[in-house]
């Protein structure tokens, strides 16, 4: 399984020093349901458009181009289903000659010893059914042919 590793910095580069070209997904989830009891928050949709226009805008950053992508709930519905199938295209579309950046900005939380990503249609925080876990997103990613994943 992925893990998550404290204190590394992205190195988007191969053993010889060369920049990785990256394919990037970036979320942005600033409202839930009515009644979900999730607060709205006002920053998410403009923080994962910045990462994406960051990679979009830097050659430097070596993003594929085509390859750049973000969910917002300022342009679409953000739901489960949505960051899933999102996941799973970034995972599935990356080579062994490529990284992944994964970005999310919105609620999240823990249940036991789980940590969720709370989607726009999540409508109770303690049904683990309409969240979306990270065990799933890992799911994808460890599938993926990338060299590197963030």
């Amino acid at each position: 399984m992925t893990e998550l590793k404290k204190g590394r910095g992205m190195n988007s580069s191969d053993q010889d020093g060369r920049l990785v070209p990256i394919h990037v997904l970036t979320i942005g989830v600033s409202r839930q349901v009515d009644g979900s009891g999730f607060l709205p928050l006002s920053q998410c949709e403009n923080d994962a458009l910045a990462i994406r226009d960051c990679f979009l805008g830097y050659p430097q950053l070596c993003a594929e181009t085509g390859k750049v992508s973000s969910l917002t709930t300022k342009s679409s519905s953000v739901s489960r289903g949505a960051i899933l199938a999102a996941v799973k295209s970034l995972a599935a579309g990356a080579g062994s000659e490529n990284s992944l950046l994964f970005y999310f900005s919105g609620h999240g939380l823990s249940i036991g010893d789980q940590i969720y990503l709370v989607p726009e249609d999540a409508y109770d925080a303690e049904d683990p059914g309409c969240l979306v876990g990270f065990d799933q997103i890992f799911k994808f990613l460890d599938k993926s042919k990338a060299k590197q994943k963030f």
